[in-house]
């Protein structure tokens, strides 16, 4: 349905030139949405994500869908990383 065309149409413009850091977490989010979990963190795994707040949120939200118990392990350190962010301690 629409998520798949989501996916087709954000992988077209990806394939058009090297996509932007939000580009890619826009198709990270959206492999999440298609059941592509696997996609979605080889993408975040790729070299030069910053690893900001949305791209740590999108990695902990596809492994949950693999591995609960490693995501809890990954929303913990997240917490723990920034105790004074208000964003990963309200994701946490």
């Amino acid at each position: 349905g629409d998520t798949q065309r989501a996916v087709a149409t954000l992988e077209s413009l990806a394939a058009e030139g090297v996509p932007t850091e939000d580009a890619k977490l826009d198709l990270a989010a959206a492999f999440i949405q298609a059941g592509r979990a696997d996609r979605a963190l080889a993408l975040l795994g790729e070299g030069g994500m910053k690893g900001d707040a949305r791209s740590d949120q999108l990695r902990i939200i596809a492994t949950a869908a693999k591995d609960r118990p490693a995501a809890i392990r990954e929303l913990n350190a997240y917490a723990a990383r920034s105790p004074q962010d208000p964003q990963a301690v309200g994701f946490a």
